[in-house]
């Protein structure tokens, strides 16, 4: 199907049981902010009971003929929607026929792997007895046929249910990129061109009292967001914060906490954050202090947003200490990124982005280096590419976080830059752009792995290149003392040890406790910093 199509106002999947079509449903509904329904919780809403005790008290025959009274029903709703089936749903060709002018998604999976996937859960009275795999096998053998002569699309459904689900939204037209952050709280991710009905779905179900953070710039689509909002019934108040890392104070957070207390919004209320990184941070943190916490929905605005500070639940305030000493580790509801908000952004913003994109392929995905390789030096990714290295970036984070969303371990690795780089931010007051901090700081982490031998001074002088052609910053004419005096209260010291991200290669990185102040001062005056 042709990009931007009209989607269908039904969407059907079918597949054997166990092959992911309420999980994978679910995700596509609230990808799409359609709803979701699926025909055994319909029948266990209309029985009153559940599917093992109407196959037990009834038959497979009578649960058939309740099975097909809900798809007749669900035809009936006029909202769109993506409805799972029961694995024998299509058996009767009575079914088949009030599907045959849908749109029906086949999750096609190997009766092997749905055993593994279903041999845990008690609920599925068909796979009930003494050798479930080979029951499996038999249903395979008798309903593919079916599956494949019904079904409009035909999808792997071996791979993560997010990963399913994009995929069922690219062969319908609907470029989307999908990722799972797993953890506490799993939450979505999604990266398209208006995500509106999507956003609106999301926030509608989060709560009734909501507060849109957002800086002066967006106060138009703050605006437009909460008449969407009022009109169904929902109280909304909007903050503006100061521009950039100003709003990421201790006085704005107090002002923001004031006006919730004013409105008594309390723990069912939403936080959206609606703006660029210090945006989604300030508005994660009051989201995670309010009332010890109330739900967030990030709405990242650019492009160092959508790939870095919405992503993975890191929210904080800034102190005259140092960036980012006060937060906490707290995950959205979702995110989303609309690419829309990239289109006005000025070339300064997404370039200063792509220092985000190209870290997290030299931590993790190489491929996202192929990608950059393409764009012509001093130029910046548009279109496609450009929506390829966002989603790229977005599940390096997410896999990560969903390892380790405290920080105690592999989630270091997303500092690779930072320690130097928010050094220099400090040193300049935060008026130097954190993608500038952050590509400084590649550089020299660079260099101070080929100064402690991990890595080869080809690889640093490659780096440095790979950033330079992006038209980033690769040197910096500081003072080495008093940026050595604020990395001394980076976080991730310990015992008053400098702690750095280093790389030895592409994709190969770890935390390295470093003592050797002669080589770090050799990695500073290879950045242009002054040592003496």
């Amino acid at each position: 199907m042709p990009e931007n199509a009209v989607l269908p106002t039904r969407i059907f999947l079918c597949g054997l049981p166990a092959a992911g079509k309420t999980t994978v449903g679910q995700i596509l509904a609230r990808a799409l902010g359609w709803e979701f329904l699926d025909l055994d919780h319909l029948i266990e809403k209309t029985t009153g009971k559940s599917i093992p005790e109407v196959f037990s008290e009834s038959g497979e025959e009578h649960f058939r003929d309740l099975e097909t009274a809900a798809l007749q029903e669900v035809l009936r709703t006029e909202n769109p929607c993506i409805i799972a089936l029961g694995g024998g749903a299509l058996d009767r060709p009575a079914n088949q026929a009030l599907i045959a002018e849908q749109a029906v998604v086949h999750l096609k999976v190997d009766p092997k792997t749905a055993f593994e996937r279903a041999r845990h859960e008690g609920n599925r009275p068909l796979l009930n007895g003494t050798d479930p795999e080979v029951k499996l096998q038999e249903l395979a053998q008798r309903r593919n046929p079916i599956y494949q002569k019904v079904a409009t699309i035909q999808v792997p459904a071996e791979q993560a249910p997010e990963q399913v689900a994009q995929q069922i939204c690219r062969e319908l037209g609907k470029n989307l990129g999908i990722s799972l952050v797993r953890g506490q709280r799993d939450y979505l991710v999604l990266v398209g061109t208006d995500l509106q009905a999507a956003i609106l779905r999301s926030l509608l179900d989060a709560g009734d009292d909501h507060l849109i953070v957002h800086p002066a710039a967006l106060k138009p689509a703050a605006l437009e967001l909460s008449e969407l909002l009022e009109q169904q019934g929902k109280r909304v108040r909007c903050f503006q914060h100061a521009d950039g890392e100003a709003g990421k104070s201790l006085s704005q957070l107090a002002a923001a906490w004031d006006l919730l207390g004013a409105e008594a919004y309390g723990r069912d209320c939403v936080i959206t954050g609606l703006g660029g990184g210090a945006t989604t941070d300030l508005a994660g943190f009051i989201g995670a202090t309010w009332m010890r916490g109330v739900k967030t929905v990030m709405l990242p605005t650019s492009l160092l947003g959508m790939v870095d500070a919405a992503v993975g639940g890191k929210t904080g305030i800034n102190t005259e200490a140092g960036k980012n000493l006060v937060g906490a580790f707290y995950p959205p509801t979702a995110v989303f990124c609309d690419l829309k908000f990239l289109q006005t952004l000025p070339e300064a913003e997404l370039r200063n982005g792509m220092a985000e994109v190209i870290k997290c392929g030299f931590i993790r995905d190489p491929y996202i280096l192929q990608l950059c390789q393409g764009i012509a030096p001093g130029t910046l990714p548009t279109g496609e590419v450009l929506q390829a290295l966002i989603e790229a970036a977005v599940r390096v984070k997410a896999q990560v976080v969903s390892t380790d969303l405290f920080e105690s371990g592999l989630r270091e690795i997303l500092n690779y830059g930072h320690t130097l780089g928010h050094a220099i931010e400090k040193a300049e007051k935060y008026q130097l752009p954190h993608g500038h901090g952050v590509s400084i700081g590649m550089v020299f982490a660079a260099h101070l792995a080929a100064e402690l031998g991990i890595a080869t001074k080809e690889y640093a002088r490659d780096l440095t290149d790979r950033i330079a052609a992006l038209g980033l910053p690769t040197n910096y004419a500081g003072s080495w003392p008093d940026l050595r005096d604020t990395m001394a209260r980076d976080k991730k010291n310990r015992q008053g040890q400098l702690r750095f991200v280093l790389c030895s290669s592409p994709g190969q990185v770890q935390t390295y406790r470093v003592n050797d102040e002669d080589a770090l001062k050799r990695a500073a005056q290879a950045t242009g910093i002054t040592v003496s």
